[in-house]
């Protein structure tokens, strides 16, 4: 699961199955969704990653019209989130860091490729570029991390996770700045 409903990402956070709680949305108000769970934790959770939804700290790939909870978001930004609060991420979401070379990409000393480097953004909370190696590398380019014309082979490239991360944080940063007005 890449991308969930805000409720859904909170439920795994809470160790709640998200298929176990009830939504019932009203019929007669557009922005009224109810959520049947007594579990106070998930609501502690909820309303602090929906004021974070409203400060602009957690961002949502598909944003649902004022209805609380019913927001997408992308494991990779949610994760970043919830490491940013100091929140414990339960072992159901650690394993599937692991799935793909994201959790190396995040941990490595060493980025290799085009999709280690697409990788490490989407591990920072970056732009999802997709599976085009142009848009990696322009967006690389933009963050000075690649030039034109200093890779024409377009050989494997290996990059020092210490010497780019700075690079792609302020980047990143930059973009999300673009992309709130």
């Amino acid at each position: 699961m890449d991308c969930a409903r805000l409720y859904e990402w909170v439920a795994l956070l809470a160790r709640l199955d998200p298929d176990s709680i009830r939504v019932d949305e009203n019929l007669y108000a557009w922005s009224t969704v109810h959520f049947r769970v007594a579990d106070e934790n998930f609501w502690d959770l909820l309303r602090i990653a929906e004021s974070s939804v409203i400060a602009g700290t957690l961002t949502c790939h598909l944003s649902s019209l004022e209805r609380a909870g019913m927001s997408e978001v992308l494991m990779p930004e949610f994760l970043r989130w919830a490491r940013s609060k100091g929140l414990t991420i339960p072992p159901e979401l650690a394993p599937a860091e692991g799935i793909g070379t994201a959790a190396s990409a995040a941990d490595a000393t060493s980025i290799q490729g085009i999709d280690g480097l697409r990788d490490l953004i989407n591990a920072l909370g970056g732009p999802v570029l997709g599976s085009d190696p142009a848009a990696v590398r322009s967006f690389a380019k933009k963050a000075g991390v690649m030039k034109d014309g200093d890779n024409p082979l377009r050989t494997p490239r290996t990059w020092s996770r210490a010497e780019i991360e700075p690079m792609l944080k302020a980047a990143i940063e930059s973009w999300r700045q673009r992309e709130t007005k």
